[in-house]
């Protein structure tokens, strides 16, 4: 799958890690002139674009257009804190959050930027419902809908071999993960399959529940209390909310955990600013 997005962009080959990120800080580079400068020419020749410009449309008012980068390799967190203004991490655990939380946090200084010029968003995929039993019938009754090719196919878009002609229901046989994107979140998996020796449907069931990122199952007061923990120490500035269906999931959202987050002073009861770098609460002032 990733030499097929590859090759989406005119590439035969995955560039390594450090040139996709040069790659990446130009573009970023060429984006914000552009945005800046209007309808002035740029004519840009660097590396990997030869840009003459301008946009052919007015600025947006807000000048330019917020970043939002993803990623976990060192190459990855050092663009993020150099050029983001917000990152989607993808966190399993509070602690894992708070580690990824600081280390972004402790490299943007030298990049001559501040704290709160990155905002770090991890992913939380809630299964909603007005009491526990309802949130927890709400998340079997989605597990149970997998169709088992399709789940032995998202453990090999997370480096599993192919494990068709296995039964599903037997244990997962002793396997080991390819080298490749996401390799320390299947690694993770991994051991997590030789502590806890599920079976193979088991183990396709914990990755469509999203095992990478913060999962919580509950009421709108449970999922609300796991937020304002991520938020108040040290995981979070906020979160991407990952329905796991739609539209219903995300109405309970709205209807039933907002109020409870405004109820708190967490969420906002009305929007400040028109544009949306304003409304985002990203400051005016970033790297280049």
């Amino acid at each position: 799958f990733a030499i097929d997005e590859a090759r989406n962009f005119g590439c035969d080959v995955i560039a390594p890690s450090p040139e996709r990120h040069a790659r990446a800080r130009e573009f970023a580079a060429v984006l914000r002139a552009l945005f800046a400068g209007g309808t002035r020419p740029l004519d840009h020749h660097g590396t990997f674009f030869d840009v003459q410009g301008p946009f052919d449309i007015a600025p947006p008012p807000q000048r330019r257009m917020p970043l939002i980068s993803a990623g976990y390799s060192d190459e990855a967190n050092e663009f993020t804190a150099e050029v983001a203004d917000m990152v989607y991490a993808a966190a399993p655990t509070i602690e894992v959050g708070r580690e990824y939380y600081a280390d972004l946090k402790n490299r943007l200084p030298r990049h001559g930027r501040t704290p709160d010029q990155l905002k770090v968003l991890p992913g939380i995929m809630p299964f909603i419902g007005r009491t526990q039993m309802e949130a927890e019938d709400k998340f079997a009754e989605l597990q149970r809908k997998i169709d088992p090719a399709v789940g032995v196919g998202m453990l090999a878009l997370w480096n599993f071999p192919d494990l068709r002609g296995y039964d599903i229901d037997g244990p997962v046989p002793e396997v080991e993960v390819k080298h490749g994107r996401y390799a320390s979140f299947s690694e993770g998996l991994l051991e997590r399959v030789r502590r806890e020796k599920p079976t193979i449907r088991q183990l396709y069931e914990i990755v469509a529940a999203g095992f990478w990122q913060f999962g919580c199952i509950g009421t709108p007061v449970r999922i609300a209390d796991a937020m304002e923990e991520w938020f108040t120490t040290g995981a979070a500035d906020g979160f991407n909310i990952q329905t796991p269906y739609l539209p219903g999931c995300a109405e309970d959202f709205v209807d039933l955990v907002v109020p409870e987050l405004q109820r708190r002073g967490l969420f906002r009861t009305e929007y400040s600013g028109q544009t949306l770098q304003q409304r985002l609460g990203i400051g005016e002032t970033v790297a280049a």
